[in-house]
């Protein structure tokens, strides 16, 4: 997005994981349209292991922030909120194939509200630095991090009216 002069992320929808396989190659492939009437672009990002494409997330990548201000709660973990179990996210994971590494397993702690997810999410602790790991490799976010918050939304109740 910076290369493109819209560095927002306004919206990402997430189509199919990425899967990585033991071996061979993965080839990914980024796109990003011009500009629309209000300087906006959007973003495909697909890969291809065989002969097919498999799109695996949409976007829009904006020129700046939108003026629509962001609700953050007031309180921590939000008032109303009920607390979800998480300690066999992971296990549940691999049992349907995702095996993440432990740098990948970030999630701390998730909370549901009518239809809203809110998730702690960390880095495993690194003892040499007393940092998360990673945490000072020049990232905006770490990308274990994101990886974390996106894990959380499996957890969203599809039953909610919000």
């Amino acid at each position: 997005g910076a290369e493109a002069e819209t560095p927002v992320l306004r919206e990402l929808v997430l189509e199919a994981p990425l899967l990585v396989p033991d071996h061979g190659e993965v080839r990914l492939h980024v796109s990003v349209t011009g500009p629309d009437e209000s300087g906006c672009r959007t973003l495909v990002v697909r890969s291809r292991s065989g002969e097919e494409w498999t799109v695996h997330a949409r976007g829009v990548l904006a020129p700046e922030a939108a003026d629509e201000p962001v609700s953050e709660p007031t309180t921590w973990p939000p008032v109303d909120a009920e607390k979800v179990d998480v300690s066999a996210l992971y296990d549940e994971f691999a049992a349907a194939g995702y095996d993440y590494g432990p740098l990948f397993q970030g999630v701390r702690a998730v909370w549901r509200r009518s239809g809203e997810v809110f998730a702690e999410v960390g880095l495993p602790h690194d003892e040499s630095t007393g940092a998360g790991a990673g945490a000072g490799a020049g990232f905006g976010v770490h990308p274990a991090l994101l990886d974390a918050a996106l894990h959380a939304l499996v957890l969203i109740d599809p039953g909610a009216d919000g």
